[in-house]
């Protein structure tokens, strides 16, 4: 390790190895010079009267010493919103020809160009996938990662005539303002944007060479079948937000699982939990609008999440959740538990040195001339961000969840029944489920019925009978063709949990995933939903069909490789495990 840190690199914010494997992949021209790293930014604050200064590309001019603020998209002034779309934008501009955009070359880390579903696997010189889930690492690789985006986020600002002086703003998913959007304005301009410098991109998310050529030298321009673009645009309205804020809200139940990240012991655990849950939920919640929302199914797959702006403002958030841990008395332990392990196992591709040594592809953090790694994110001062006063996340602050409706005969919609919660928390659990066998991310719907048929009177009766015996429980025969809002309607829908995975019936495989994390576990706290129902514990059968992000269609649980869930007394399923072995 002290050999390691001897080593001399450039301080540039993306690795040199990631840099030049980037290559010509992006150029119309001559080949780059690859003894040289390519331009790149650094996410450190810097002296702003440094002599180069003037002479730098934009991307690498320093940054004011002055700490930004990362706010609420929620709460932003009119000013401040068109400031970090104009410099989103910005960020959007080839730099050197097709595919030489900063935004491109930061979206690309996320997935790679090896996925055969991004149409991004014939691109010159393909990028690998530095996928970080599944790890006790994910919330400190991805600080780093989000850390990159702001600060050339904030460079865009100065190249634009601003100060530099604005944070990544987060997209708080736990709530939605009194007489506002759900889906803050902000992320509806940007999803929404389909014209670049005066140019209409035809309904895509990105102008016409914001991709790369392939390896023929043709400017990549992906097409589904229907000969419409990919990376699609998403105009919104009332009814799509409505619609998103009950899959998060209430299906997905990402402010209970917020609620009981926060409450966990174990950093350790607590960071396998927060990238199940909230962090995959939010993905898988808004991939599922895909259905009728073409494009929006980008953020529920792992190689293309990256792309769309939600990501971003999603993650930004997520980082807000993790810094809220550490102000916990078990998230103070943190930085300890990391020095008791930091040389864990698991070397891949973007932590090398295992875990806790460095991170790839990220360049030198200029307080410790050391390339970024675990130890440089404990403390976000010393990374140059924080959040408001009052700003994180406490169990307190988190509203009690509402109960979920119960569909009952006759009636036009799901009802909510009052009634307490059990004394003891209930989760549906999908425990162990091998990533191999899942072919990219699934929404898990999951429904209860009564072991005891009959269910005698009253309304445990009439649930019951519109359950019929739980032996003769079957989905739909059409599943195939059910949609989420059907697959919700369905008789005693309890939530839904979420696979967030790479797709693994490419031959590509996900080596962190085959080696580290070879396996899952998913779950959907149903206390509240059971307690509406009416049925014991005693008596609960669980039952659950998987909706699929990428091709947008139902199938059983045994057609997309899970195992069947299982009623746990648990109210987050990470609790009682232990770290998935190196």
């Amino acid at each position: 390790q002290e050999a390691r840190s001897q080593s001399q690199e450039p301080p540039a914010s993306l690795s040199p190895a990631f840099l030049t494997s980037m290559g010509n992949a992006c150029s119309r021209g001559a080949p780059l010079d690859d003894t040289k790293p390519l331009p790149s930014t650094d996410p450190a604050v810097e002296d702003p009267d440094d002599d180069g200064a003037a002479v730098r590309p934009w991307y690498q001019r320093p940054l004011p010493l002055t700490p930004v603020t990362r706010k609420s998209a929620h709460e932003l002034t009119a000013a401040e919103e068109d400031r970090i779309l104009a410099a989103w934008l910005r960020m959007m501009r080839n730099e050197d020809g097709p595919g030489t955009s900063r935004y491109f070359r930061l979206a690309l880390i996320h997935g790679g160009s090896s996925w055969p579903s991004t149409h991004l696997a014939a691109m010159q010189n393909p990028v690998p996938s530095y996928c970080t889930h599944g790890v006790e690492c994910f919330p400190n690789w991805h600080r780093i990662y989000m850390l990159e985006f702001e600060q050339t986020l904030r460079r865009a600002d100065l190249e634009n005539g601003g100060d530099g002086n604005i944070g990544l703003p987060y997209w708080d998913w736990t709530r939605q303002p009194e007489g506002g959007p759900f889906l803050p304005s902000l992320a509806q301009r940007l999803m929404a944007t389909n014209e670049y410098d005066g140019v209409p991109s035809g309904g895509g998310l990105f102008h016409a060479t914001f991709l790369p050529l392939d390896q023929q030298g043709n400017q990549l321009a992906p097409r589904e079948e229907d000969g419409t673009l990919f990376y699609k645009t998403n105009p919104w309205n009332s009814r799509v937000d409505a619609e998103l804020r009950t899959y998060c809200l209430e299906w997905f139940g990402v402010g209970e699982s917020l609620q009981a990240y926060l409450e966990m012991s174990d950093p350790r655990r607590a960071a396998l939990a927060l990238d199940a849950a909230p962090h995959g939920s939010v993905h898988v919640a808004v991939g599922s609008l895909g259905r009728r929302e073409r494009g929006t199914e980008m953020v529920g797959q792992v190689p293309t999440a990256g792309f769309h702006p939600l990501f971003w403002l999603h993650h930004c958030n997520v980082d807000r959740a993790y810094e809220s841990f550490l102000q916990t008395p078990a998230g103070r332990g943190a930085e300890a538990a990391f020095y008791a392990n930091r040389f864990l196992d698991g070397r891949e591709a973007g932590f090398p040195d295992g875990q806790w040594g460095r991170y790839e592809p990220f360049g030198v953090n200029p307080r410790t001339r050391e390339q970024y790694a675990g130890r440089d994110t404990f403390d976000i001062a010393l990374l140059g961000y924080s959040y408001p006063p009052g700003g994180l996340y406490t169990p307190a602050s988190l509203q009690a969840p509402r109960p979920r409706g119960v569909l009952l005969p006759g009636s036009p919609g799901p009802v909510e029944l009052a009634g307490p919660p059990g004394p003891v928390p209930a989760s549906a659990v999908f425990r162990d489920v091998v990533k191999l066998k899942v072919d990219g991310s699934k929404a898990l719907f999951v429904y209860a019925s009564d072991a005891d048929a009959s269910g005698g009177g009253g309304l445990l009766g009439w649930v019951a009978g519109s359950l019929g015996s739980p032996r003769e429980w079957r989905p739909p025969k059409s599943l195939a063709d059910q949609a989420p809002e059907a697959l919700q309607a369905l008789p005693g829908f309890v939530g839904a949990a979420s696979l967030f995975c790479l797709p693994t019936a490419d031959v590509v495989k996900c080596d962190n995933c085959l080696r580290n994390a070879p396996t899952t576990t998913a779950s959907v706290d149903i206390t509240r939903a059971l307690a509406a129902l009416r049925i014991p514990r005693e008596r609960v059968r669980l039952h659950a069909v998987a909706y699929d992000i990428a091709t947008k269609t139902a199938m059983t649980l045994e057609a997309a490789g899970v195992p069947q869930p299982i009623l746990s007394d648990c109210s987050s399923h990470v609790a009682e495990e232990e770290p998935t072995p190196s």
